[in-house]
Formats: structure tokens, sequence, C-alpha cells
């Protein structure tokens, strides 16, 4: 964690994240932004794993220009809202943050993979929440390994996670401006469609404006997956499909206040009611089928594999209006030797996500 931050300073200073140039000092902007970096979601099994990277991110906008509520002040807003998990920050919550403590957005994360293995593996996933509106105005997904940088030769390869963990914060800071500030990204389109996909007759997926994410069924042996899963199935809906995503603390809210206690015991009407509550008539229905870092046996090494599905459920109509499924494993993308091939678990569950939505949104 150490060299994570001694080289951290170092790309700060004269890295690809330059913010100031040597010999003077930047101009002041005033639209330079002001955040409350919520902590870091761990939704690893590395208790400790992700600190050090998330403060290098937040370190990194500040080199641009950015500014962050002490960590004090936003310690005694929460502990004042009994917020005792980052991601049940409401919207009134959020609004109130900005007003009492001049924010203009909430920057929240979540680590779903960190592996300090041979072969190092992260996936952070970061997204910006304006206090004004309580919708998320930036998202990433970044998944990366060891081995993605390695050439033909196989030179080139990251073997520390300290290292790979700065790469990872450059390609977070490609959402945000020289100053600091998120940009909302043009949408992303995937490239790939699939097969498997319904969308019914008369339907048009444009009217999908706004969205709520339900947990998806885990119908695997890895308790994480569906997390992970609805973490990607959001990112994807706002990066693709342009649509605003219902945060899953405005979701919660709701389940809490119609004293929902399982999902197993939502049904249409309460579906409907829990639709009025957050603002919208659709819903995305998931599964994980499969999904698995290593079953995909090929010459160039085991490559990940997953096999997801959804359905967007109309709660005023009570139909489902669109499905789609598909299984995919790390050498689906195969070019020439070896090249193309997708070798973490998260960058292959992102492509999937993005097939499943661009295919039922296009």
């Amino acid at each position: 964690m150490a060299r994570l931050r001694a080289l951290s300073a170092g790309m700060l200073v004269a890295g690809p994240l330059l913010a100031v140039p040597l010999g003077g000092f930047a101009p002041e902007s005033a639209a330079a932004p002001r955040y409350a970096a919520l902590p870091l979601r761990n939704a690893t099994l590395e208790v400790e794993a992700g600190t050090d990277l998330w403060r290098t991110v937040q370190g990194a906008l500040e080199a641009r220009g950015a500014s962050f509520l002490p960590e004090e002040a936003l310690e005694r807003f929460l502990r004042s809202r009994r917020i005792r998990y980052t991601d049940s920050m409401t919207v009134v919550d959020a609004r109130d943050l900005g007003t009492g403590e001049g924010v203009d957005f909430v920057l929240a994360s979540t680590l779903l993979r960190f592996d300090r293995t041979p072969v190092p593996e992260i996936t952070l996933a970061v997204r910006t929440i304006d206090v004004t509106s309580g919708g998320r105005v930036q998202s990433a997904v970044v998944s990366l390994r060891g081995d993605d940088t390695k050439g033909l030769l196989g030179l080139g390869a990251v073997e520390d996670a300290d290292e790979l963990a700065l790469e990872i914060t450059a390609r977070v800071l490609d959402d945000f401006d020289p100053e600091g500030a998120p940009t909302r990204a043009p949408r992303r389109g995937s490239s790939g469609r699939v097969d498997d996909a319904f969308v019914a007759e008369g339907f048009d997926p444009s009217s999908i404006t706004r969205i709520a994410i339900l947990p998806p069924v885990n119908r695997t042996n890895r308790q994480e997956a569906a997390a992970h899963v609805a973490e990607h199935f959001a990112h994807q809906w706002f990066r693709i499909a342009g649509a605003e995503v219902v945060e899953a603390s405005e979701l919660r809210a709701a389940l809490i206040r119609a004293r929902v206690r399982s999902l197993e015991m939502l049904d249409e009407n309460l579906l409907r009611l829990i639709g009025r509550e957050v603002g919208t008539r659709y819903f995305c229905l998931g599964s994980v089928e499969h999904y698995a870092a290593a079953t995909v046996f090929t010459e160039h090494g085991l490559l990940p594999e997953v096999e997801i599905a959804l359905r967007v459920l109309d709660v005023v109509d009570g139909k489902i209006v669109a499905a789609a499924g598909v299984h995919r494993g790390g050498d689906d993308y195969h070019k020439i030797l070896g090249l193309g091939n997708v070798r973490s678990l998260g960058a292959l569950t992102e492509r999937a996500a993005g097939e499943l939505i661009a295919t039922i949104t296009r």
C-alpha cells in the first residue's frame, strides 16, 4: 500500500494525469467542483483492499482542481442521518448535503475485485451523483488484469497490483474533465449483439428513460455474482441506453416504506406501488446462471465465462416488454494469436451486459 501511495504521488506530478504544468500554477477555475466522497464499498473478500486506490482517485481529481468535503464533516453528516451503509444515501440526503456543506456531487465507488496474485486483477466501479437531481451523471466500471497489457511476446505485463491500480485510476479519470468535473460521456454503443432476445410488438425501447434494477437471481455458487452483475447492468443502462438509473438507495428506501422484507414478497401490485415511489414504470429483472473467472481452456490460458439474462417489466401494464440472454466466454472475442481474448471476469461481464442492453434498445 505504501508503494501505491509513492507511485501515485509521482504520477500526479509527472505522469499522464498531470494537472499543473511544471514551473507554474494552473489558473483557478470558478467551476471547480466540490465532492463528498463516500467511503469505498468493498464487495471483495479482502477487508483492506482498495482503500489506497480510492484515495488515489480522489487525489488525482484534486490535482485537476476539484475539492472534497473533509472526512470529519462527512462522517458527522452520515451519523446525523443514521446512514450506516454508503449506498443507502437517499436523494433527500444528497440534496441536504449539497445545501448544508456546499457540495456539488457525491462520489461513490464499489470495489468488485482486487486480487494480489502473480497476475493481479482489479475491478472498480465509480459513479457521480448530482446532489440537485439525485441522479448519476457519470458512471465507470474499469476491469483490468496484469496480462491485459502484454504484447505478442508477453512483454509489458503488470505483475504488481499497485501499478495496476494506477492504470485503473487513469481510466476512471477519462470520465472527468481537466478541472475534475464529471463529463457525461456520449453513449457507448456495444459492438456485439445477442441472438436470444425479445422485444414486445409495438414497444418502443426509447421510452425507457428511467429504470430500477432489482438484484438478479443468483443461480451460481459465487455469493458476489448477483451484486456484481447488478452493478454492470446499472452502468450499461446509463452508458448505452442513456437511461436514468434509480439509485439502489432510493429503491431500498421505497421497499422499506412498503414494508417489503424480502424480494420474494414482491408481486405485481407491490411493484406498481414501488414504481410510483421511485418514479418509473420499468424494472430490470435479471439472473446469473454462470459466473466463473477461469473455466474456459485455451492454448493461451484459462479465461472467464459468464451467462446472464435480463427482462424488462412494465409495472403499469404488468407485462414483460423486452428480454435477452447471453452466454459468453473470454475466447468469444478471439482474433489471432490470443489477441482479443477477454481475461478479466469483470471486463467480460461488462461486455455481456452491454450486449444485452444494446440488443433490446436498438
